[in-house]
């Protein structure tokens, strides 16, 4: 990465995330800082960097809070046909071996059951539904009332580790 990109992720973060605003202030001309910062965006050493520098700004609580919050969106993106594939007259598993970690992290229970006439296996995944439910009450997608903050620094503070996680969510 260019000393001027780095200038860049430093003042996107200093910016709130302001990709055309970071772009300028590294240095980039005005008339092509817009396309310039989205651009940056993109490139993979790029996003590494400030997935790192965003992951160290925050404290052990809001780390645990972006744990759990990936650990639902692992769940909430579960797709059973990454599990286990069907037609009309066979089902078939995918290998253990050959499931991502993300399908792995969602299934809550493999089993099996072998008698003299016929086999059955099931695959129960953790409850998609219920890891939705947790996501919109997160972010408060599910209810007409938000809690009010006990004051102005508390909003602020809210609401800016809300789109530091959103950031971090889109990039992932």
């Amino acid at each position: 990465m260019t000393t001027k990109q780095r200038l860049f992720c430093e003042e996107y973060l200093r910016n709130n995330f302001n990709a055309t605003k970071a772009a300028i202030f590294a240095g980039y001309s005005q008339k092509t800082a817009g396309n310039i910062g989205f651009e940056n965006l993109e490139k993979p050493e790029i996003k590494a960097y400030l997935n790192t520098r965003i992951k160290s700004l925050l404290s052990d609580t809001e780390k645990l809070t972006l744990e759990w919050l990936q650990s639902v969106l692992r769940i909430a993106r579960a797709d059973v046909r990454n599990v286990i594939g069907w037609s009309e007259d066979h089902t078939t598993l995918v290998p253990s071996d050959e499931m991502d970690d993300d399908t792995a992290y969602a299934i809550q229970e493999v089993s099996e059951t072998i008698t003299e006439k016929s086999s059955r296996r099931s695959v129960k995944l953790e409850s998609k539904t219920k890891a939705l439910e947790l996501l919109g009450k997160y972010l408060a997608i599910l209810s007409d009332t938000e809690p009010k903050p006990d004051n102005d620094q508390e909003k602020l503070d809210r609401d800016e580790r809300k789109r530091i996680i959103a950031a971090l969510v889109k990039k992932a």
